[in-house]
């Protein structure tokens, strides 16, 4: 077992790891107040690699309370992309987006949500992040009412609709997970709250993907989702 850190690191916003090609591990993680309503100092996303028994940390993005829900995925190069979410109230965040070119950290922010619920009963996985086998990057995310499926472009995120609730006063649960098929079409598996409030045994748990194939970010156009 290896110990990365220590101390008051709030557990409730997740965290994610990636192995590389030569066995390195490398993890993202948020370090911040415990407090839910405090966008306090040090609410920053965390990296931390282990390469010849040693953990290297770094914060790479410390403006503003950022760092929850990440999810991690290498490119061919082993090249960390890391898709998080940061706060900006109490039930609304940006999605946003950082990846190492070899030389520097670059981000970008995706698209703002508005729906948000964050509790310390079990962490979210609000957002996933993958990459298909050109380093193209895909990022799909939730809050409460809408799932969202976004695809990096040159010019920027082409964002779309995947599902909203499937029924009036149905909720999208906030747990994400995302993988590229070997022909570039995107798979997200997700929980539908079906009976708000009540036993868990009432909640559905879907898997959607692109009807379409081919690369380029038309799934939508060759078929949409099922």
């Amino acid at each position: 077992m290896e110990e990365i850190v220590s101390g008051r690191i709030p557990y409730e916003f997740g965290v994610a790891l990636a192995v590389d090609d030569d066995g390195r591990l490398n993890v993202a993680y948020h370090d911040g107040e415990r407090d839910l309503n405090t966008s306090g100092p040090g609410a920053d996303l965390m990296y931390a690699v282990l390469e010849d028994g040693v953990w290297t940390i770094e914060a790479v993005d410390t403006d503003g309370d950022v760092g929850k829900f990440p999810s991690i995925a290498l490119d061919s190069t082993d090249r960390p992309h890391i898709a998080y979410l940061e706060r900006t109230g109490e039930e609304t965040g940006t999605v946003r987006y950082i990846y190492h070119d070899g030389d520097e950290w670059l981000f970008s922010s995706i698209d703002e949500l508005d729906d948000l619920e964050l509790a310390f009963i079990g962490a979210r996985r609000t957002i996933g992040v993958a990459l298909d086998e050109e380093d193209n990057a895909y990022v799909a995310y939730s809050d409460r009412s809408v799932l969202r499926f976004a695809r990096r472009m040159e010019q920027g995120w082409e964002i779309e609709d995947v599902t909203g609730p499937i029924e009036s006063g149905q909720l999208l649960a906030q747990f994400v997970s995302l993988e590229i098929e070997g022909d570039g079409r995107p798979h997200i598996a997700f929980y539908e709250i079906a009976d708000s409030g009540r036993s868990s045994d009432r909640n559905h748990l879907l898997c959607d993907r692109a009807r379409g194939r081919g690369r380029g970010g038309d799934f939508h156009r060759r078929g949409g989702w099922s």
